[in-house]
């Protein structure tokens, strides 16, 4: 699977799953078949716009 859609699926995942760090994103994406996880989430601006989705999204299902 390519780069674009692993960031996108990562982001999606931040936003609208169960996830809880960029940790579990790695693992859901590797379970889910996308190839070099690692390589595709090494960006320090993608990781935190990855945890500040998990955040917004944790916010509004607390609040």
């Amino acid at each position: 699977m390519s780069e674009t859609g692993a960031v996108m699926r990562a982001l999606d995942l931040a936003r609208t799953g169960s996830v809880r760090s960029v940790e579990d994103i790695r693992r859901t994406l590797k379970k889910e078949g996308f190839e070099s996880v690692d390589g595709h989430l090494t960006s320090h601006n993608l990781k935190k716009q990855l945890r500040a989705a998990i955040n917004e999204r944790i916010l509004k299902e607390v609040g």
